[in-house]
């Protein structure tokens, strides 16, 4: 039986939570803190969201699939405005992308760099992206046409979703830094606007045990 103890092994370690940050897909979330907890001599991962706006849209189906007298209208932004970035791609045609609540689209966005402090950690931006975030999509069936006519209204759909920018930086923590607490500052640009947001984040590297 005992040669089948290392894949056990393999399995339970894969199974094992990972820090908060070691990871791209468990990046900290820079909205919620400004204080992380590292250990020397890695890689780590933090995120941030901005310009995050509210839309709700309403539109008819024709029985033929096509729609007709949609409209999409901001309800203003939840956060406030940095980029301003336009989200032209998300926002053509978001009933196909809000069909229920939570499903999600990204879209990869060019034109922003990462300017850091010299002589700080090496930082890189590893994403920038365009979320469209569904939160409601509801479908209200008309009375069932008389005749098969294609342009004839079949539905009624009402929809209400997110779009916002979703950002991913990383750093490395170089081996042998002392333990304590460091702040980590750096620049993101929008090269097309010219603006950008500075951020600085708290960094408490740990004793090596």
């Amino acid at each position: 039986m005992f040669r089948y103890l290392p894949p056990l092994i393999l399995a339970l370690a894969a199974c094992a939570p990972v820090p908060l940050g070691s990871v791209s897909s468990k990046a900290f979330d820079l909205t919620s803190s400004r204080v992380l907890t590292v250990a020397a001599g890695q890689r780590w991962y933090v995120a941030a969201d901005y310009d995050q706006q509210h839309w709700r849209g309403r539109a008819i189906r024709l029985v033929g699939g096509q729609l007709t007298n949609a409209s999409i209208e901001s309800l203003g932004y939840t956060s406030t405005p940095i980029f301003e970035r336009s989200l032209e791609e998300l926002l053509l045609n978001p009933f196909a992308r809000c069909t229920y609540a939570g499903l999600t689209t990204r879209r990869s966005l060019e034109g922003f760099v990462l300017r850091q402090s010299p002589g700080s950690w090496p930082v890189g931006l590893i994403s920038a992206e365009g979320v469209l975030e569904c939160l409601q999509a509801e479908r209200r069936d008309l009375a069932p046409p008389t005749q098969m006519d294609p342009t004839l209204p079949e539905s009624i759909l009402s929809i209400e979703f997110t779009t916002r920018l979703h950002m991913v930086l990383a750093f490395d923590v170089p081996t042998g830094t002392p333990p304590g607490q460091y702040t980590l500052r750096v620049e993101v640009e929008d090269v097309l606007s010219g603006k950008g947001v500075r951020q600085d984040l708290q960094v408490i590297v740990e004793p090596t045990k």
